[in-house]
């Protein structure tokens, strides 16, 4: 099984995604994030963290819908 998966607009490593929600009509890949910014001034600061979302609609993004639903069904279900 591929490392990465192209769609139309980009190529996600496989090894990043963290959870895909399956929903009726669309994808929404949640990515891992390692990325975090912030600052601290004596007592007071700010964290911030960036949401790494990717939606795939089935009728926005037929061709992406297509790709991500089968190697979905590539992937073996637990038993």
């Amino acid at each position: 099984m591929s490392r990465f998966i192209r769609l139309s607009n980009i190529i996600v490593n496989t090894s990043k995604i963290a959870t895909i929600d399956i929903l009726p009509t669309k994808y929404v890949i949640f990515m891992c994030n390692h990325h975090l910014d912030g600052w601290w001034i004596f007592s007071s600061g700010n964290v911030n963290s960036v949401d790494n979302k990717i939606e795939i609609c089935q009728t926005n993004d037929p061709m992406d819908y297509i790709i991500l639903t089968d190697w979905i069904k590539k992937i073996d279900p637990p038993q």
